[in-house]
């Protein structure tokens, strides 16, 4: 993983901020995200633990994943730890199951092995009623 600079987390929240008036700014914060992680891939969204209620702002996958992830909130594994994450804490894939299990999920099978990803991480940054998440897809080693 790369060390995030002083710039990239002011870079972020600049864009953050932006993106309240200029959606444009979504993309621009998810390449900060991509870099400091080592990302190929990067989404941001919020989800209401309340309504669950889901909102991608920026994904860098295909439209139909885009929709097709909120609908497979109750299939993914990840979705109830990541309600349940301190602000500030991050959560790799390997934290709540196992990586052979995890790839035996029908998550798995549905969202992330039509798009050549193998592993994902979430980080909360806020932890109000809606939980802002930026999720990011690590790069393979080797």
């Amino acid at each position: 993983m790369t060390e995030t600079s002083p710039q990239d987390l002011t870079d972020l929240s600049n864009y953050l901020y932006g993106a309240v008036f200029d959606d444009t700014m979504w993309a621009k914060a998810a390449e900060v995200v991509r870099r400091a992680t080592n990302s190929q891939h990067a989404a941001l969204g919020f989800f209401d633990s309340q309504t669950r209620q889901q909102s991608m702002l920026h994904g860098d996958c295909a439209p139909e994943f885009e929709h097709s992830y909120r609908d497979l909130v109750d299939i993914n594994p990840l979705a109830r730890p990541m309600q349940m994450m301190a602000l500030g804490t991050a959560l790799v894939d390997q934290q709540v199951v196992a990586h052979d299990d995890f790839e035996r999920s029908a998550f798995f099978d549905l969202w992330m092995r039509p798009q050549q990803m193998h592993s994902a991480m979430i980080h909360k940054i806020s932890t109000r009623r809606h939980q802002w998440l930026s999720r990011a897809q690590p790069r393979r080693q080797g």
